[in-house]
């Protein structure tokens, strides 16, 4: 099955988790979301509420703790309970803001409105994600203290790494636009003659050869 649907084309979070890692999305959703929000529907019926419905204090429960689970999944540590739990939390967020979200919605650009929801979603994530790569708690908290204190250079490295990353992100940019938006005929490229797409395979090829991983390196999913 498709198992990665253009996540950071996401507007929230909760639309992300449907992007991301789908079939873990989908067992978490069918196995423990659904069974654990039903159980606590039925029993927050029985009583009243005033501050909260009923279907809020379900959903809040149920992501909390399948987010956390979550987290879990990924290793057994508290850096990786607090990266699930952060996913739970902000969901949470999302779902208390919704009615204001949607008033401001009308209130300003469409195009607004995407690119603030898929900038935030990438910068919540990649913040959370400090916790899933970090080795210890400690760690986590030592790096997110450094970037609200630290100074010194935006970059260190060779300036030809930071230029490659640019050029490699904006040409996967291009391909996942084609593919949220339908843009199908600006990526259907068949030139009519042999020697044309002869070049184009070739450039592949020195793009490989200059930015590729040969050291070992591995997608960050096969370590679990």
């Amino acid at each position: 099955m498709e198992n990665f649907n253009s996540p950071f084309m996401a507007k929230s979070i909760a639309e992300f988790w449907g992007r991301w890692h789908i079939s873990l999305s989908n067992w978490l959703r069918d196995y423990l979301f659904l069974p654990l929000s039903y159980s606590v529907a039925r029993r927050a019926m029985k009583k009243s509420y005033k501050v909260f419905k009923v279907e809020y204090i379900s959903y809040i429960t149920g992501i909390l703790i399948t987010m956390t689970i979550c987290g879990i999944w990924h290793g057994a540590s508290w850096n990786f309970v607090i990266f699930g739990f952060l996913q739970g939390f902000i969901m949470t967020v999302e779902l208390l803001t919704r009615k204001v979200r949607k008033k401001v919605k009308k209130i300003i650009p469409s195009w607004l409105d995407t690119l603030g929801g898929m900038g935030f979603t990438f910068a919540v994530f990649s913040f959370t994600t400090i916790f899933f790569k970090a080795n210890t708690v400690t760690d986590a908290f030592f790096i997110v203290g450094k970037i609200f204190t630290a100074s010194g250079p935006f970059y260190i490295g060779e300036w030809q790494q930071i230029i490659y990353c640019f050029l490699a992100v904006f040409l996967l940019l291009i391909v996942s636009l084609s593919q949220e938006y339908s843009v199908k005929k600006s990526l259907q490229l068949k030139p009519k003659y042999w020697f044309i797409s002869q070049i184009g395979y070739v450039f592949l090829i020195i793009l490989i050869l200059l930015i590729g991983v040969f050291d070992g390196g591995q997608f960050i999913y096969f370590q679990f």
